[in-house]
């Protein structure tokens, strides 16, 4: 794996304006599935008093939009820069007989909250023991020069 830095650039920010940046990193198809791994990291200003208090406002975000949402347990995980952040998985139904499970993390670095999402098919539950890593390896910290 190559540490790779997300900055893409800059732009004017009219007044009153949020910014919102989102990456969404993709795994081509294992042979047997439609889909591989996807994760998507999203940055925004919130008014969060703490991390513990971000994890439970996704997910209630998510909650109160997915029907028949089911919670498995939240967990604390460190970044690679040492911030602490948490962790709960979730699943749903996104097809008639397609469930998928999510593992929402969050970070937060003053006022920025970091999301990521990552997403699988629900067969393929126990590979996110083995994407945790690529979770954490997650730095706020902008590469020396």
């Amino acid at each position: 794996m190559t540490q790779t830095w997300l900055g893409i650039g800059q732009i004017d920010l009219p007044e009153g304006w949020e910014l919102h940046s989102q990456h969404t990193l993709s795994e081509p198809p294992p042979p047997d599935q439609v889909a591989g791994a996807n994760l998507v990291i999203s940055r925004v200003e919130v008014a969060f008093e703490d991390v513990e208090s971000a994890i439970e406002g996704v997910y209630e975000e998510i909650a109160s939009a997915v029907p028949n949402l089911e919670r498995g347990a939240t967990d604390e995980l460190t970044f690679a820069d040492g911030v602490a952040g948490y962790r709960v998985d979730v699943s749903f139904l996104v097809g008639p007989e397609q469930r998928i499970i999510q593992r929402h993390a969050v970070r937060l670095d003053g006022a920025t909250l970091t999301h990521f999402v990552l997403s699988l098919d629900i067969t393929q539950q126990a590979r996110l023991a083995e994407l945790e890593p690529l979770l954490n390896s997650f730095s706020a910290d902008a590469p020396s020069t």
